[in-house]
């Protein structure tokens, strides 16, 4: 390819990076072209992979508990980000679905998330 996955790579691991956009570390996600590969499962991925990265995330609150799941992991993933600043790498994006949960609730935190892709329409 043109390099998208080693220049992703070499900024996630970047101390400056750390110290100015993702002081509280960072996570990859190797998304791919596997048809089973949903945004769900991404997305309940990620919020294990930061629940380890980040501690625990707080239990769940019990409105919650009457929401679709994906909803319910978007709100996980929201309270784990909450004040906090966490590079997000989600490698090898084929279709725009699979991570627009995550952008969705990323945005709305001082954390970042980059998307490598070989998809046009996926940006």
């Amino acid at each position: 390819g043109a390099g998208k996955t080693a220049l992703a790579a070499s900024v996630a691991r970047d101390p400056r990076a750390h110290g100015l956009v993702c002081p509280d570390g960072g996570e990859w996600l190797e998304i791919g072209n596997d048809e089973s590969t949903t945004s769900l499962a991404v997305l309940v991925k990620l919020v294990r992979q930061l629940a380890c990265l980040l501690g625990p995330s707080p239990p769940e609150r019990e409105e919650w508990k009457q929401l679709p799941a994906l909803e319910r992991a978007g709100r996980q993933l929201g309270a784990l980000l909450a004040m906090k600043r966490v590079l997000i790498v989600a490698d090898d994006v084929w279709k725009v679905e699979t991570v627009l949960p995550i952008a969705e609730v990323v945005a709305k935190t001082s954390s970042r998330l980059l998307i490598t892709t070989r998809i046009g329409a996926v940006l």
